[in-house]
């Protein structure tokens, strides 16, 4: 009867807690998606957004660029050349040149400019009156022609708008299809107009400059998708001037009235409102919106409205495949939990994973601002959950304090640029020089002005003039790098003229498909000046140092030459019949004349510790016998300053040790010697102990004790 009942409680915990599980994970799947789906839904709202700012900019600039041109050709000496000649009975009173001359030159200039850009379709020179003096049209073929058959305009709206500006000012027709003697051309050609006034010395209008401009260029950006994603652009009346649907096209000019009211009167009355509008239209279950387009610098009532329209399924399709591997990794999460709630039954130990686990999801996805509630939670889960808030909360402020910095860094490369001591120039694939830094106009003389747009030839002399067309051209051609991403040193031509030697070092950058190169250069003048200098003192110090050696060498040798001699007496004096104290006196001046002949013999060898070669012997001598033999060799000077010197070398007895006993006699006689200079009553100690050391080898303590004022 037991069993039966535990079995049940397990089953019925299993039951519970499982349905539980999968509950949570329902929840937790649905929540994410729509947290998802409202993301993204944000997300592309705001690129969409971005999309068609940067669309309007691009066509503001493009607009000013065409309006430049404009103006360019308004002032070409032609125009007011040929308005003398009308007024002069066709002869310029200023040159005598006729009117069909200069008729001619301003064709001349409009043909070419036509060939030149190829967005334009028709240039004209029209008087006040509206009649046409000069036009040049590109026909459908492309070719660019004199048209002879001149017409009045005067009853075109674009004539009589530009007769009222003033100069300097620009009109902009609305865009329309294209018509000649009123008949729309066939196939449609859709452009816009932009014509200036051209004014006399007393500021009346006299004439005006028109140019006729293919939209297909201005307007390429906007275009519709295959996957139903619809982009078109309305003007102010609401007629369609580009869409997909030509049906819908350019109502106003063929006869019908159809506009953007008729198909989406929500967005019609949006944009008498508003500038820009984006949102998410449930009910059509897609993404649309709007950004007006002011073109007209005098008439701010006039625009141009993109207007987009984005299926849902567009916007949303990597959505449905999130929601798809949520539901399948919560189908895991669910039976993996169910088995082990059959292992562990206990509803405080699923529980708190399942809650770490949500809360690791959430963070994992970017929530940084996810804690868990660490009320619910005891023994090591509570540890557990105010770990993880802990990490969080650092997270969070790790993150937003990484944003700051990054910012700050944006700003402090921007001076780091600014303030460097290289010079930095970028130039494109033609060598046109597109970017210098002030180090580098300071490095070769030259303003902005003078550099920008010129080819970075002018910055080399002679063989490297020549020379770089033909590397860059190879690297173009071959991609082989002989000068990029290789640092050299070239000679630099400032704008006086004088030439440098300067480090410069280049490398290959792309942007937007297009390359770039940038030059890193450094005028290492002083450098070379400093280098010349350096070599000649190292010349200087390398003659000083072999005098010296040789200097060194040659008074070692002569003295040792007689010191040999002594020790020899003196080997053959001890072998004489001598008392004790002779014998003593003797043995005491041959130990000084072996280690004064040990200091020759290192002055000889000096060559060898300049270069670090100096030799340690390694060999066997009676450790008490040397302390002896420095005792009896300073014990005389010692006694002739009336002081005491003691020898303390109890702790060691007659033993025989490895090593150097030169090196050894040497550094005591030193420090001994040191002691009787500086004392000048009391006594001179020398102390010396032996005692184990860490590696099992004995360590020899010296000490040298004096009552001097060292």
């Amino acid at each position: 009867m037991s069993k039966y009942f535990t079995w049940g409680l397990k089953a019925k915990t299993v039951l519970v807690l499982g349905g539980l599980i999968s509950l949570l994970l329902i929840v937790v799947s649905i929540s994410s998606y729509w947290q998802s789906k409202n993301l993204a839904q944000n997300k592309a709202l705001e690129l969409e957004q971005s999309k068609y700012l940067v669309l309007k900019s691009a066509m503001e600039v493009e607009l000013e660029n065409h309006q430049r041109n404009l103006l360019s050709l308004r002032d070409v000496p032609p125009i007011q050349a040929i308005l003398r000649a009308r007024a002069n009975n066709g002869i310029d009173p200023n040159n005598g040149n006729t009117l069909k001359e200069w008729r001619h030159r301003l064709t001349v200039i409009f043909t070419a400019f036509l060939r030149n850009h190829p967005e334009y379709q028709q240039l004209r020179f029209i008087d006040a009156a509206g009649n046409e003096l000069v036009r040049v049209d590109r026909t459908v073929n492309g070719e660019v022609i004199l048209v002879t058959e001149l017409q009045n305009k005067a009853n075109s709206l674009y004539v009589s708008e530009t007769i009222n500006l003033k100069a300097g000012e620009t009109y902009y027709s609305d865009v329309s299809l294209n018509r000649e003697h009123g008949v729309i051309q066939v196939p449609y050609f859709p452009v816009l107009r932009v014509a200036t006034p051209v004014v006399s010395n007393d500021e009346a209008v006299i004439g005006l400059v028109v140019m006729n401009l293919s939209t297909e260029r201005l307007f390429e950006g906007i275009t519709s998708d295959v996957n139903g994603a619809q982009r078109d652009i309305v003007d102010a009346q609401g007629y369609y001037i580009k869409s997909d649907d030509r049906a819908k096209a350019f109502g106003a000019d063929l006869g019908f009235d159809y506009r953007l009211s008729t198909e989406h009167p929500d967005m019609a009355n949006a944009a008498l409102l508003h500038d820009q509008f984006i949102q998410y239209d449930v009910n059509e279950k897609e993404l649309k919106g709007f950004q007006k387009v002011f073109f007209s610098p005098q008439d701010k009532t006039r625009y141009w409205l993109l207007t987009f329209h984005i299926p849902e399924n567009v916007v949303f399709a990597g959505i449905v495949s999130s929601l798809q591997q949520i539901l399948i990794f919560s189908f895991f999460i669910g039976v993996l939990s169910i088995f082990l709630i059959i292992w562990f039954v206990s509803k405080r130990i699923v529980t708190p994973v399942l809650s770490m686990a949500a809360a690791y999801d959430q963070l994992d996805a970017g929530d940084l601002t996810v804690r868990i509630d660490e009320s619910q939670a005891s023994d090591e889960f509570l540890s557990l959950y105010s770990g993880f808030n802990t990490f969080a909360a650092n997270q969070q402020r790790a993150t937003a304090q990484l944003k700051n910095e990054v910012a700050e860094q944006i700003k402090r490369l921007s001076a780091v640029i600014d303030n460097i001591v290289d010079g930095i120039i970028t130039i494109n694939e033609r060598g046109t020089i597109e970017s210098f830094n002030p180090a580098a106009r300071r490095i070769f003389g030259y303003l902005n002005d003078e550099v920008i747009g010129q080819n970075i030839k002018m910055l080399m002399p002679d063989p490297y003039h020549r020379e770089h067309d033909g590397y860059l051209d190879n690297f173009i051609r071959t991609g082989e790098k002989k000068v990029i991403g290789v640092g050299r040193e070239v000679i630099g031509l400032r704008k006086d003229g004088s030439q440098f030697p300067m480090e410069l070092g280049i490398s290959e950058l792309s942007v937007d498909n297009a390359r770039h190169f940038v030059g890193i250069t450094r005028d290492i003048t002083e450098r070379h000046s400093a280098e010349a200098a350096l070599q000649q003192a190292k010349h200087s110090a390398e003659a000083a140092s072999q005098s010296k050696s040789e200097f060194l060498a040659s008074m070692s040798h002569e003295i040792r030459t007689p010191m040999n001699g002594v020790i020899g007496m003196l080997h053959l004096l001890s072998k004489e019949s001598m008392t004790t104290k002779q014998q003593h006196y003797t043995e005491t001046a041959k130990y000084s004349a072996d280690s004064l002949l040990t200091l020759i013999n290192d002055i000889l060898d000096i060559s060898k510790i300049e270069a670090g070669k100096l030799n340690i012997e390694d060999i066997d001598f009676n450790l008490k016998s040397l302390f002896k033999d420095v005792s009896g060799a300073m014990a005389p000077r010692v006694h002739d300053l009336d002081l005491e010197f003691i020898l303390d070398i109890g702790g060691i007895q007659n033993q025989t040790v490895l090593g150097d006993p030169g090196r050894l006699r040497q550094i005591l006689t030193n420090l001994i010697g040191n002691a009787i200079k500086f004392t000048r009553q009391g006594e001179i100690i020398l102390r010396a102990s032996l005692s184990d050391s860490d590696n099992d080898q004995l360590q020899l303590r010296c000490d040298i004790i004096d009552t001097g004022i060292g």
